[in-house]
């Protein structure tokens, strides 16, 4: 499983560098994606006893138009770094609202860690290929210093926004904007009529 994530990590990458980002639009609720990234992450934190908590700020029923796959990419990786990056019995808190702007729902999420922080001079090349920071969590966990330059690379072709506040020993603070189209009317029937028909 550990070689086969770290070659799509580099396949993935190598897309990325050449430009061939592909942005697939769908109909998607927001809070379905929240709901599937935080049932694939809890497992990994819960076997580290930390604690995870997310607190989503986000209208019911909001449906937007997005690449709902790419996004759900980002904030696992995000998270699992937040993860992989805090030692047991820490804190993991993902919040997230939204800002309108027009025909565009500008999602923004926090995820804020307790975890073992990032220094000053290796966040000048954090989101750049193959580089990661040596700290004893990193040696165990081992990775390939892909995950944040594939978020980076991610998100600039959404036309997002991520901005990180972390100092050593003090943990971490990512913010991250995700813009979407709003559904329309007729977007949001069809999507209800493939995922939740009536019997």
């Amino acid at each position: 499983q550990y070689m086969l994530g770290m070659l799509n990590d580099i396949l993935e990458m190598q897309k990325l560098i050449s430009g061939k980002v592909e942005l697939l639009e769908d109909t998607i609720c927001l809070g379905e994606i929240e709901e599937h990234v935080f049932t694939i992450v809890r497992p990994r934190a819960q076997a580290k006893q930390l604690r995870l908590t997310a607190q989503h700020h986000l209208p019911s029923g909001t449906y937007v138009r997005c690449d709902y796959r790419k996004i759900e990419r980002i904030l696992i990786n995000i998270l699992n770094n937040a993860v992989k990056y805090t030692p047991e019995a820490g804190s993991i808190q993902w919040t997230s609202h939204q800002e309108a702007e027009g025909g565009t729902i500008r999602v923004v999420h926090e995820i804020t860690d307790t975890g073992v922080g990032i220094s000053q001079q290796f966040q000048e090349r954090m989101f750049e290929p193959f580089s990661q920071e040596k700290n004893l969590l990193s040696a165990q966990e081992g990775g390939t210093g892909l995950g944040l330059a594939t978020v980076r690379k991610l998100i600039d072709a959404m036309q997002g926004e991520i901005e990180v506040q972390s100092e050593l020993g003090k943990g971490s603070c990512f913010r991250i904007v995700l813009p979407c189209r709003a559904a329309t009317a007729e977007q949001i029937a069809e999507y209800q009529r493939l995922h939740h028909p009536v019997s």
